[in-house]
């Protein structure tokens, strides 16, 4: 079996900020135990399970990168959803309406990597807070919470994207 690979992009976050405090009291109020992401915040844009191709996807992910202005991103929303393999509720950032830059970026770097032949996993547009075992909370316990968190939106630009082998 290959070993995955993944493209991801470096999304820069400040933890000293209102929100992340109280989403953080939040869970510690209700006592459920949270993993939280230290650092390392990023949106794993490609996520493949077929990396024979590696050497040629990394030139072409380079060259499209190299191509593309960085792109602006406005997180406007706390969500949650349960992890399919590791069946952990993921706290994470999202963004409901994307900008045409970001989504024509993510779109030509998985057109590129499935003309390569690979595998890709679906897609989903998120940067992961926190991890939670579903043995300590429902899904819709930890949705219940996060919602209550207000999220003034931030926009970043996305200036970093690796390519991890």
């Amino acid at each position: 079996m290959s070993r995955q690979t993944l493209l991801k992009i470096e999304v820069p976050l400040r933890l000293n900020t209102r929100w992340y405090n109280a989403l953080q009291q939040a869970f510690m109020y209700a006592g459920i135990p949270v993993n939280w992401q230290s650092g390392g915040f990023h949106i794993t844009a490609i996520f493949m399970y077929d990396d024979t191709q590696k050497d040629s996807q990394k030139t072409i992910f380079e060259h499209i990168i190299s191509h593309h202005v960085a792109p602006e991103l406005t997180f406007d929303k706390i969500d949650a959803f349960t992890g399919k393999k590791s069946g952990k509720h993921i706290v994470n950032l999202t963004s409901t309406n994307p900008s045409h830059e970001y989504s024509s970026f993510i779109n030509e770097l998985r057109a590129a990597a499935i003309e390569t032949g690979a595998q890709l996993e679906d897609y989903r547009l998120h940067v992961t807070l926190g991890r939670i075992h579903s043995s300590r909370a429902s899904l819709d316990t930890v949705q219940k919470i996060v919602s209550s968190v207000r999220l003034e939106p931030f926009s970043v630009i996305l200036k970093n994207a690796i390519f991890k082998l």
